[in-house]
Parts: structure tokens; sequence; C-alpha cells
């Protein structure tokens, strides 16, 4: 069951990325550059949600990127499913 989420990316001085969810409090990560930045949000996406769902935990559903300020970076959807990340547990 694939689950998307939009997901802020700022560029940093260094050349990488910064990660984020609006919509998922505590849900961050970062890149090196964008490629690895994608893989890094998606991964963590996979964790978080899966965390979540293991411990029962209502979390918000997600949020129409239209509605969603960029904040200095851009946003763009991440999907994954979370079931092989709860399979890894």
């Amino acid at each position: 069951m694939n689950m998307v989420y939009a997901a802020l990316f700022r560029p940093e001085d260094d050349g990488g990325f910064s990660i984020s969810f609006p919509d998922l409090d505590g849900c961050f990560s970062e890149g090196d550059d964008l490629a690895h930045a994608i893989e890094m949000a998606t991964e963590v996406l996979g964790l978080f949600l899966s965390t979540l769902m293991d411990r029962e935990i209502d979390f918000k559903p997600p949020t129409p990127i239209g509605q969603l300020d960029p904040e200095n970076g851009f946003l763009t959807y991440i999907s994954v499913d979370p079931t092989p990340f709860r399979e890894k547990k």
C-alpha cells in the first residue's frame, strides 16, 4: 500500500539538501545531492510511517502540495510502501 506525502527540500550551502515533511512532525533527513536526498526522503518516510503504524499512532493525512509553502526550497511528492519497513523490524 503506497502512501504519498509532500516533502520539502531546502538547498544547503554545501550543495546538499535538508528534507522535511510538513505533515509529519519529526520526520526529516538530508542528502549530499538531489538524488541522494530523494533516496533518503523515501527511506525516512517509510521508516517514520511504519513506526507510527506499529505503535498505532494516528497521523495526519497528506495535505495537497498546492496548499503548502515551499519556504525557500521546493516541494515534491514522495511515495513509499511502509510494509517492507515494518517487516524488517
